[in-house]
């Protein structure tokens, strides 16, 4: 059956609701002429049902044991890399200073050689590991630029952000012909059109993957086989439960959502994805140390819509929350716009700046969200709320 599956943890490289996922995912679909493709991460908290997640235990016996250090590079060199915080540090230094890139690979050569030798003594079930080298700058970029023939040539290369790829039609309409979105995976499937897509490698049709619906028996969810070939949705999908994602999210968060308010705003924080701006709360302003810890924070980790902003144990953790409830498709908050801390011209949906308020939605609501044209033409609809009685 031509078909491939992938399964992953759902990291920024493999998060399927990512717009470069989807598009390397379709590129990887056209080249590889399989009749289906279906991408699918684990759920948080259940990495234990992962494959490549359990080989983890057999991977860290090759770093038992070991001291892991970069070699030293150049003075010059190595004052720049001293004031990096992250890789992304790194990756924007070197666009200002252009042998850093090249100096910070020989760096960490010897370590990769080191780990690559160790990995490869690693076996499991008496099949020895294979250590394969990275993909080079040049592949990448060839890859990269098949999204342009493959998918939409109105694609700008880099730009993957929901902003961004908005406007794109043929990227949109090969969504909605070929593909089943969901939460957890991505389906990609032929078509029968010819300009379209080549022939189908085998003349078994391969039904989308169908989506777990809850049985008459809300402790179990029904059989696969009888889910198989039906029309479902995500309706029973416990995040998508109002009510018990409202409690998870609240327990998570460590604060009621009637406590995310705008004079609650202390800082606000874009997201690495779509690049709207979120709200981060506080019950107390911050003080000036914690404000310096969490600019290092935002320097060590990425933010993503819906995601936790402190890693378990941190020291800003309980005192500092965004909400949970809450993805890159999610408008940009109510509080936002009211505190002091907005941008209040930008549009809710893709942070445009310079947009205005819908004059009619103005006469019948006391608050209105700014929406940019580009938005209301894909059929995006003005935030509001209070309305005028």
């Amino acid at each position: 059956m031509p078909v491939l599956m992938i399964f992953s943890d759902g990291g920024p490289d493999h998060r399927i609701t990512y717009h470069s996922v989807k598009l390397a995912l379709i590129v990887l679909f056209k080249k590889l002429g399989v009749d289906t493709l279906i991408a699918g991460r684990t759920a948080p908290g259940n990495s234990w049902a992962n494959p490549a997640e359990r080989i983890m235990s057999i991977l860290n016996l090759a770093i038992q044991n070991i001291s892991l250090m970069r070699e030293e590079s150049t003075s010059a060199m190595e004052q720049v890399l001293r004031s990096a915080n992250s890789m992304n540090d790194i990756r924007t230094k070197s666009t200002k200073y252009p042998n850093l890139k090249e100096a910070w690979m020989e760096s960490v050569k010897p370590l990769k050689t080191v780990l690559g030798e160790r990995t490869s003594r690693l076996k499991l079930k008496e099949v020895p590991f294979t250590v394969h080298n990275a993909a080079q700058e040049v592949d990448i970029n060839a890859f990269e630029r098949q999204v342009l023939t493959c998918v939409d040539g109105n694609l700008e290369l880099g730009k993957y952000t929901q902003q961004n790829v908005k406007s794109k039609l043929d990227y949109h309409e090969f969504l909605r012909t070929h593909c089943r979105e969901r939460h957890y995976w991505f389906q990609i499937k032929k078509c029968d059109n010819r300009t379209c897509c080549v022939a189908k490698m085998s003349d078994t049709e391969f039904p989308w993957l169908p989506d777990p619906m809850m049985s008459n028996d809300p402790a179990h969810y029904k059989p696969f086989d009888d889910v198989i070939n039906t029309e479902t949705t995500e309706v029973d999908r416990p995040s998508s439960q109002t009510q018990t994602a409202k409690a998870v999210a609240e327990e998570i968060q460590g604060v009621r959502n009637q406590g995310l308010v705008a004079q609650n705003v202390r800082k606000i924080v874009r997201c690495y994805e779509c690049h709207k701006p979120r709200c981060v709360y506080s019950k107390k302003s911050l003080t000036v140390r914690e404000s310096r810890a969490f600019e290092r924070l935002l320097t060590k980790y990425d933010y993503c819509c819906g995601s936790v902003i402190t890693p378990e144990g941190d020291a800003l953790e309980g005192v500092v929350n965004v909400r949970l409830q809450i993805d890159c498709n999610t408008h940009v908050e109510f509080p936002y716009y009211a505190s002091t801390l907005a941008q209040p011209h930008i549009c809710a949906f893709c942070a445009a700046v310079g947009q205005t308020k819908n004059q009619d939605a103005i006469k019948t609501h006391r608050i209105v969200l700014p929406v940019c044209r580009d938005c209301v033409v894909i059929g995006k609809l003005p935030p509001k709320r209070n309305p005028i009685k």
